[in-house]
């Protein structure tokens, strides 16, 4: 025991580390979804050539709940949202890559489907990608963010 590690500390981090835990469960799919929408948003606007006029707003609120709905399902169907692993590890990754795919298959298929497209089809293969990026920072940041307080002095 280092003399850094005073009781009052341990009691501070521990609960620390619950409210993380608590805050991984609810936080990480809200922010995946919200990735979803802005990214979906921003591609096609670049898409579009920035006439946001062109963005159909009904069936675009579809296709973001729609992702929204199906990263969730399958975060949790790939034991993503579950606190199975530590955040920003390689099993983390592989469960995010899973479930980005899965959710930007099931927008290619939901896209075709429709005779007017909702959103453009590279529109939705660029969000996915830019999704799995982005959500991987995050989580990275998060992971750096806890192992540099939780470090011994």
């Amino acid at each position: 025991m280092s003399p850094n590690d005073t009781p009052r500390k341990r009691v501070v981090l521990g609960w620390t580390y619950q409210r993380l835990r608590w805050g991984r469960t609810v936080l990480f799919p809200m922010a995946d979804a919200l990735t979803w929408a802005v990214l979906l948003y921003l591609v096609s606007l670049l898409r579009f050539n920035l006439h946001a006029a062109q963005i159909r707003i009904g069936s675009f609120a579809v296709t973001v709940v729609i992702a929204a709905a199906c990263q969730v399902a399958l975060g949790y169907g790939t034991v993503l949202y579950r606190m199975r692993w530590k955040v920003g590890s390689f099993e983390e990754a592989r469960a995010l890559a899973w479930t980005v795919l899965g959710t930007t298959s099931a927008l290619l298929a939901y896209d075709l489907a429709l005779h007017r497209h909702a959103v453009p089809l590279s529109a939705v293969v660029v969000s996915g990608g830019g999704v799995f990026i982005v959500a991987a920072g995050y989580r990275a940041a998060w992971r750096m963010a806890w192992e540099h307080q939780t470090r011994p002095m």
